[in-house]
């Protein structure tokens, strides 16, 4: 059976489709990058922390050393909260992206399902 050239909006629909799968792919990226930078931000603030509280007399570094562990404590709960957020929003994305593709091919194929049955009629 001859393959029928792709009609304006079905070849629309493909397009969007394919442009659905790349913003999710970019926003997935884009998250991680984030996450990379957010993460170096936290480790400078961690070496500013600590150069803060142990430029200080021999006594104060030893009573500063539990709150600096207290704080670094604190910032990598925060750090994994966070990549708990950004592996779930990476996989809403990607659950997003895939039932669009899917609806867009279902779609297509009933265009194409409909279009067959055109042809066998004529």
């Amino acid at each position: 059976m001859a393959q029928l050239p792709l009609s304006k909006a079905e070849s629309q629909e493909n397009t969007t489709a394919v442009v659905i799968m790349a913003a999710a792919i970019l926003a997935i990226a884009t998250g991680i990058h984030t996450l990379g930078g957010l993460l170096s931000d936290i480790r400078l603030a961690e070496v500013n922390i600590v150069r803060s509280e142990y430029g200080a007399t021999h006594d104060k570094i030893s009573t500063t050393a539990d709150t600096g562990a207290e704080k670094r404590n604190k910032i990598q709960d925060n750090v994994d909260a966070l990549r708990r957020k950004l592996e779930a929003r990476k996989n809403e994305n990607s659950t997003r992206a895939t039932r669009a593709v899917d609806r867009a091919n279902d779609k297509a194929r009933q265009r194409q399902s409909n279009l067959e049955g055109l042809s066998n009629k004529h």
